[in-house]
């Protein structure tokens, strides 16, 4: 990896996509070194939770374009807030879990470029209702969180 003109943020998006373990390895530890020692900041745009537990500070969830939830990793990682980062990281497997069947999230994501109103989650959401499919969607924030939903399975301390 090259920088040219010391940058004060490097934009990797999806860096360790179809890379075996080893390489992935040392592209992140590359990354990291360079957040440290450069004092860089790193947009990462992945859909690994693992690789975002093992390197972000903070994160922000998308769906349909917008931000729905950013935090501090561990927090939002460990309690999500959003309904749809609930069911994103309950599609995950996890090592000891055994066998058992992953969650799929029901129906499918909106078209781009005809986005309801509302909450673009909305049709797929198990907590919505009338309010989250018409209007605006008003962000909830607290403890260093923001979440884009009238019912956050989370409060946000």
């Amino acid at each position: 990896m090259a920088l040219v003109n010391n940058p004060s943020l490097i934009i990797a998006d999806e860096p360790t996509t179809a890379l075996d373990v080893t390489v992935q390895g040392q592209i992140l530890a590359l990354l990291d070194e360079l957040r440290r020692t450069r004092n860089v900041s790193v947009l990462f745009i992945t859909h690994d939770f693992g690789v975002v537990a093992q390197l972000c500070d903070r994160v922000a969830v998308m769906y349909a374009g917008k931000i729905v939830e950013t935090g501090p990793t561990e927090s939002v990682l460990d309690s999500p807030a959003h309904p749809y980062t609930k069911r994103l990281i309950a599609c995950v497997p996890e090592l000891g879990r055994g066998k058992g069947k992953l969650e799929a999230i029901p129906g499918l994501p909106p078209v781009v470029d005809k986005l309801p109103e509302g909450c673009a989650f909305a049709a797929r959401c198990r907590k919505a209702s009338a309010s989250c499919q018409q209007g605006v969607v008003e962000c909830t924030e607290g403890a260093g969180r923001m979440v884009l939903c009238h019912y956050p399975e989370e409060k946000l301390v």
